[in-house]
């Protein structure tokens, strides 16, 4: 598993292993960049996370863009 902090609206990475991968969207509120699960006793809700519906096919020796919406 790789976690990336976006900072911008692009994000380029180069030699990821061709297959197929999922992708999922975490709005790290507390920019410890691990999910951080709520707490019923304080009344915390846990950190939203987005699942990209769609599977991300990498393939060898290609380019591979994607465009995601959020």
């Amino acid at each position: 598993m790789d976690s990336v902090a976006l900072t911008q609206t692009e994000f380029y990475r180069k030699l990821y292993k061709p297959g197929d991968y999922d992708m999922r969207i975490l709005y790290d509120a507390d920019k410890n960049m691990t999910w951080t699960p709520g707490n019923f006793e304080l009344k915390k809700q846990p950190e939203i996370t987005i699942r990209i519906p769609r599977r991300l096919t990498i393939k060898q020796n290609w380019d591979n863009e994607v465009n995601v919406n959020l």
